[in-house]
């Protein structure tokens, strides 16, 4: 069933029938650290409904998902599941400039979703509904700089990180997946130095086809710490994984497909768990580089905004013809622009984009949807004074001719020096041919495709013709995977009604 069921997932809605006012669903409700967070810094969100008015609101960095529908009569819905709002009765008008920018970068931007009446609560956000009346206020936090050297901007980091991890001690048995990179490594070292040792580390092979050095070294620094290493590979269902994925992250992303099968098979084994969300973003210089950075510091935002989009890549062809117009390139630039500008305030301004779109609208949906199985998930680079400190840094701090992420490794091998000759992993990873997987996801594209007959997204002859080569051209197969993610993404939007 590829338009799967929300009948699960809480909801409220509120509505005037007759000159009365209706309500069904939980008038009270919450998800993420409400009940028990450090300030409110941690992921949640919440609503309360006393019968007459509707008060909704959530962390200071919005990123636990929550999706509202307001109609044109002066209802409301809302929901942690954009299903459910589909359910519901919101219309599944696709957004097309949303997706156009969607396709090209891989996370929507701000509050858009795949459907143009379904909003996502923006971040430090006061929502409240009354006689059908709606007021909507949140937004972002633009950090400005501060003086500061690199030196004292590591000394700071070690410290706040210390703070930040102190104040999430853990309940029950708890677990840190452990990557051979740096966010997950230095919250285990920090645990590790605090004697709070995690009953596992936890490595993750996250596709079949994809080799890297992550497992090497987390059994490196497991062995070195002393703590259990339980390691997984990701099963070779990639339709199927791809199908629960799109539906437990409300069709927000094109990663993560591996978590609700690990969660299937070792995840109830624990009941806290550590989550490097936005690490990268904080201390880092991803993604932007000197020529960005130049083009920021003039206010080229056009120019910056076409180097992010990439290529067009498959767009042109897999998309239906009207579709491909109505989600152009230019459309898609337009949108990014508009959402580049606030951030050219910040003290990073490329970093603080990303974390309000990119860390908020995918990496988030880690912690917040998916390994939330009625545990307590810490995010300890959300703590506030360290989040804040860190954004606080100036770009051209985080910039290094060394590496990107060479700031982070000086603060790691600065502040844990008995883990010091333990490397880190390289981030080019290894395409492996697995010609049984190709196959099989060749196979289980084309049955979706047949099941669901012509659609209105995506052109059928892109997906038959790439599936007959994957399966007759042994070098082609390797393209399938990618192939496959998107197009079965397309085919369930349009499972969910989506049009224009």
């Amino acid at each position: 069933m590829w338009r799967p069921s929300a009948r699960e997932a809480p909801y409220f809605r509120v509505r005037r029938v007759a000159g009365e006012i209706v309500a069904d669903g939980s008038p009270q409700g919450h998800a993420g650290h409400l009940d028990r967070m450090s300030g409110d810094s941690d992921p949640f969100a919440a609503w309360s409904w006393d019968g007459s008015r509707l008060e909704v609101w959530n962390d200071r960095y919005g990123f636990q998902p929550l999706f509202y529908w307001h109609s044109p009569a002066g209802d409301l819905a809302l929901s942690t599941s954009l299903h459910k709002l589909l359910e519901l009765g919101a219309p599944p008008e696709l957004d097309t400039e949303a997706l156009a920018a969607f396709f090209r970068l891989n996370f929507f931007l701000g509050e858009d979703t795949a459907f143009r009446q379904i909003r996502l609560l923006p971040p430090n956000a006061q929502m409240s509904w009354q006689d059908g009346k709606l007021s909507v206020s949140g937004s972002g936090r633009i950090v400005r700089e501060q003086a500061i050297t690199r030196d004292a901007g590591i000394d700071g980091y070690i410290e706040l990180f210390r703070t930040a991890i102190a104040r999430r001690p853990p309940s029950g048995l708890f677990a840190v997946p452990l990557s051979g990179g740096r966010d997950s490594r230095h919250i285990f070292l920090e645990l590790v130095e605090r004697g709070w040792l995690p009953d596992a580390a936890i490595n993750i092979r996250w596709d079949p086809y994809v080799q890297t050095e992550d497992r090497a070294i987390a059994t490196l620094l497991s062995q070195a710490a002393g703590v259990r290493l339980v390691t997984w590979d990701t099963p070779g269902n990639l339709i199927e994984r791809e199908r629960r994925k799109n539906f437990e992250t409300s069709l927000c992303s094109t990663e993560h497909a591996w978590i609700p099968s690990y969660d299937d098979d070792l995840g109830v084994s624990f009941d806290t768990l550590y989550e490097g969300v936005a690490g990268d973003w904080l201390s880092t210089s991803l993604a932007n580089t000197e020529e960005r950075q130049s083009w920021i510091e003039r206010g080229d935002v056009e120019k910056l905004a076409e180097s992010m989009l990439g290529s067009e890549g498959y767009l042109p062809k897999a998309l239906v013809p009207e579709q491909y117009r109505r989600m152009g390139r230019e459309v898609a630039r337009e949108r990014l622009v508009r959402e580049l500008r606030p951030h050219l305030e910040a003290a990073n301004p490329l970093g603080s984009f990303m974390l309000g779109n990119r860390a908020r609208r995918v990496t988030a949906l880690a912690p917040t949807c998916l390994w939330n199985r009625a545990r307590l998930i810490w995010c300890p680079y959300l703590d506030a004074e360290l989040y804040d400190f860190l954004s606080s840094i100036p770009a051209r701090v985080l910039l290094s001719p060394a590496a990107y992420h060479q700031f982070h490794t000086d603060a790691i091998l600065r502040g844990y020096p008995r883990f010091a000759h333990i490397p880190f992993a390289g981030k080019v990873s290894k395409g492996l041919r697995v010609p049984r997987y190709e196959r099989r996801t060749a196979r289980d594209l084309a049955r979706v495709a047949m099941a669901l007959g012509d659609g209105s997204l995506l052109r059928r002859s892109y997906v038959y013709s790439r599936v007959l080569r994957g399966v007759i051209d042994p070098g082609y197969g390797g393209e399938m995977p990618g192939i496959a993610k998107f197009a079965f993404y397309a085919l369930q939007l349009e499972a969910c009604g989506g049009k224009r």
